[in-house]
């Protein structure tokens, strides 16, 4: 048995594989996230296998993903895709996947269990940058090509990158943290494995000029909701994130920024709240 223990915004798991197939890959792509002994981690059985579906692993290469599909029932959630399978028993600490030999269909089994357990835990898994700066959070949100990675790399020389991508927020002892994570989108490279408290929310518009918009929360709320990474269409779990998402934008600045990154935003980024 092969052993791989992450941890990314406080949530460990205790990957336990039956071939090693992968398990290089792990340690280059999330090594930083690697942990020695938490005191209590998800137990996470991953058992590789070379067919599922009727899909082989020698067809991953040209295989297109698909979106995955969840399921809930009574004490375990089900999700999956082709090449992949997993049961989770949140409740009970345990998972169980089967899945080809392929760090990217992992990858996407990693993502979507944090897509489910942020939400258990009060929070969000949002398409999202996230930066440290001066020790306060600032999460940058947006569509496709709104600025994300750019502005991810542009700010990496005099803040913490946390992620250009994903981004994991959760409430700490009363107030909203944004932590790094693994996943990355054009920046290739995750993030530092710590969390800050949120100091503000931006939701980016591209634009030929800097400058921010106040937005109402009536307006905010279906925006914030359309960034949320959730695959679910269970009614109990989507009002949840409902309700998270509302907690989120009560708690935390938050207006639309209009840019072309570039560092003409960061007088506004880090202007003092009232």
């Amino acid at each position: 048995m092969h052993q791989v223990t992450l941890q990314v915004g406080g949530i460990a798991c205790r990957f336990r594989f039956d071939r090693d197939d992968i398990v290089a890959d792990m340690h280059e792509r999330y090594g930083a996230f690697e942990v020695e002994d938490p005191p209590s981690a998800i137990d996470f059985r991953v058992d590789i296998v070379d067919e599922l579906n009727g899909v082989v692993a020698e067809q991953m290469a040209g295989l297109e993903p698909g979106m995955p599909e969840l399921s809930f029932r009574e004490g375990c959630i089900r999700y999956g895709r082709a090449e992949f399978t997993v049961d989770l028993e949140y409740e009970n600490g345990r998972a169980h996947a089967r899945m080809l030999p392929n760090i990217y269909s992992f990858d996407a089994v990693y993502r979507i269990f944090y897509s489910i357990c942020t939400v258990k835990l009060g929070g969000l898994f949002l398409h999202a940058a996230s930066l440290a700066r001066s020790e306060k959070g600032y999460i940058f949100t947006g569509v496709t090509e709104s600025g994300k990675s750019e502005i991810a790399e542009m700010a990496q020389d005099d803040s913490l990158h946390l992620t250009d991508e994903l981004s994991v927020v959760l409430p700490v002892d009363g107030r909203f943290h944004a932590f790094g994570t693994p996943f990355w989108g054009l920046f290739a490279t995750g993030g530092a494995n710590r969390g800050v408290p949120v100091e503000k929310l931006f939701f980016l518009k591209r634009d030929e000029k800097t400058f921010e918009q106040p937005l109402s929360p009536a307006t905010a709320l279906p925006r914030l909701m359309r960034n949320v990474l959730n695959f679910a269409r269970d009614p109990g779990f989507n009002t949840q994130v409902f309700l998270n998402a509302s907690q989120l934008l009560q708690s935390v600045y938050f207006s639309e920024l209009h840019c072309v990154p570039d560092p003409a935003i960061w007088p506004l980024v880090d202007a003092p709240l009232d």
